[in-house]
């Protein structure tokens, strides 16, 4: 059957360049995506949190750090890698990375209660005691940061707001609106 003149073929282009990129459109699959680095981040922090649930704390605490690569500063990252560090026996690591979660958010108790714990069992008592009263200035109702401090006997270090009598009205009327709800 002969080729009618109104079919056209695509001919192969000419030249050794034109000829191998002509192959790649046809042959080779297209390059992958472009990926965010908040897709990143995200796929790092799925990736911490599976390896959480699955108690793999070193796994997790290294997919918490490819995280912080893409957020850095990222204080719930921050935190959650150093429960994975804490949980793992890498004590050391764990209070110094509280301690960037700390400067990261001046304003958050959480990282200062968490470093105290951590000092607390390194056997660091004084700097434990310091981390709870941080703790304490930062979130007055920190009742675990109060309770650690009268448990290892630093009651004096108490700030006056978290402790006593104008406390416990506080708590009792905490407690009296959440009944009412």
């Amino acid at each position: 059957m002969p080729l009618r003149a109104d079919r056209t073929v695509s001919p192969t282009p000419a030249g050794p360049h034109k000829v191998l990129r002509w192959l790649r459109k046809r042959i080779l699959p297209p390059p992958p995506p472009v990926r965010s680095p908040e897709m990143l981040a995200r796929d790092a922090i799925l990736a911490g949190d599976l390896a959480r649930d699955r108690r793999d704390w070193t796994a997790a605490a290294e997919a918490y750090a490819a995280a912080l690569v893409h957020r850095p500063g990222d204080v719930a990252i921050l935190v959650q890698q150093g429960h994975m560090l804490k949980d793992a026996g890498r004590l050391a690591e764990a209070e110094a990375t509280y301690g960037a979660a700390a400067e990261a958010a001046p304003s958050d108790a959480e990282p200062w209660l968490q470093r105290a714990h951590v000092l607390k069992a390194l056997g660091r008592a004084e700097a434990a005691i310091e981390a709870f009263v941080e703790a304490l200035r930062r979130d007055p109702a920190a009742l675990g940061a109060r309770d650690e401090l009268i448990s290892v006997g630093a009651r004096h270090r108490l700030p006056r707001k978290t402790f006593g009598s104008a406390a416990s009205v506080r708590e009792v009327a905490v407690i009296g609106r959440s009944l009412e709800a």
